[in-house]
This record gives structure tokens, sequence and C-alpha cells, in this order.
């Protein structure tokens, strides 16, 4: 087990290996604090953000014993190359276990300044042209906005469609994702996610 006693320190095994797990009473020891709760975990997240790490989840835990992913990417969501700008973004989702939430903001390309009409029906094509569906269908124009990406052609994205658009075909698929015993309250808790975020 390896000591951490800051949070360079924690950058240096990042940078080290790629990624690093720790738990969240590691993260709470850095961050001098006693007690997780939900803004000491929001100051966790920014402190994070601010020395270039991301996390897998996204949102992390308010149990210490929980354990989270952390991992350095320059450049997290683009890639380098224009004729595949969203590589990075794949194996994100594939990392995140098929559905992964960014901001727009982190959807643009290299000099894009603004969202406008024609750049979300730009970034749209782009995602659709790499496998990746998204929710909203229609891409906001604001970049703090969050967008879910998930691969089109996957479990997730009928279990998406059919929380999305009611209907009996759809309550049946439903229906069969949730009837298997080990992943029912799993599962459960995704559709209330998904519910919740398209309210």
């Amino acid at each position: 087990m390896v000591k951490l006693d800051t949070y360079d320190d924690l950058l240096t095994e990042v940078r080290r290996n790629g990624e690093f797990e720790c738990s969240m009473l590691t993260l709470r020891e850095l961050h001098g604090l006693k007690r997780l709760g939900k803004h000491v975990v929001e100051e966790i997240s920014k402190k994070l953000e601010n020395l270039g790490l991301r996390h897998n989840p996204e949102k992390l835990p308010l149990s210490q014993n929980e354990t989270v992913k952390l991992f350095l990417l320059e450049k997290p969501i683009m890639s380098q190359r224009s004729d595949v700008p969203y590589v990075n973004l794949q194996r994100l989702v594939e990392e995140s276990g098929g559905v992964y939430t960014v901001s727009m903001k982190d959807l643009k390309t290299e000099g894009v300044e603004r969202l406008g009409k024609h750049v979300v029906k730009d970034i749209s094509k782009d995602l659709k042209s790499q496998g990746l569906a998204h929710y909203p269908e229609k891409l906001p124009a604001y970049q703090d906005a969050q967008v879910r990406v998930y691969f089109s052609a996957s479990p997730v994205a009928k279990l998406i469609e059919a929380v999305l658009n009611p209907g009996e075909e759809k309550d049946e698929i439903i229906r069969h994702a949730t009837s298997r015993a080990t992943e029912a309250e799993e599962t459960l808790m995704k559709i209330k996610e998904l519910v919740d975020f398209a309210n």
C-alpha cells in the first residue's frame, strides 16, 4: 500500500502509473478533514480537477470505505487526430461501464470558442460517426451543460432509449433488464438516475 502524505504524492502516483486507485478515506485525510459530507466531497473533487485529475466514478461517494480511480488526462476528451476527435471519449465511456457524462465545454474541438448552432450540430455528427450516442438528443449550446454519452449499439443504449420513450415494447425492455436478480437493484438505480436526468 502506497503511503500518501500530500496531494503532490497522489499526483506523482497517478503520473507514474497512468491511473491510481485510492479510498475516499485517503482523499479525506489528504484534505485534512475528519468527516466526509456533500460539501467536503465537492471540495475534494474541485481540488482533484485543479490538479488535472479526473475520477471514476464521476460523482465521488460519501462513504470513506469506497474506492475511486484517479487518472490524468492532459486532453481528457479530445484527441490530437482530427479524423477521430473523440477516441479518448470512447475509452472513457468504455471504462465507465458504457455510459459517461461530460460537459459541452469538453466536447468542443480545439480552436472553437463558442458553441453555436452549427458547432453543436458538428459535435453531434462527429460523436455519431464514432459510434457514440448522446442525451439530450439535441445538444445544448451552453458550455456548462452536462451531456450523457454512450455507445449507440449497446445494452445501455437500449435501456436509455426504453426509459426515455414510453410504450409497451419499451416497458418490456425495462422489465427484462431488471429480471436478473443479481443486477436488478443496480439497474433500477440506473433507471432512476436516467429518469431524474430526463426531468
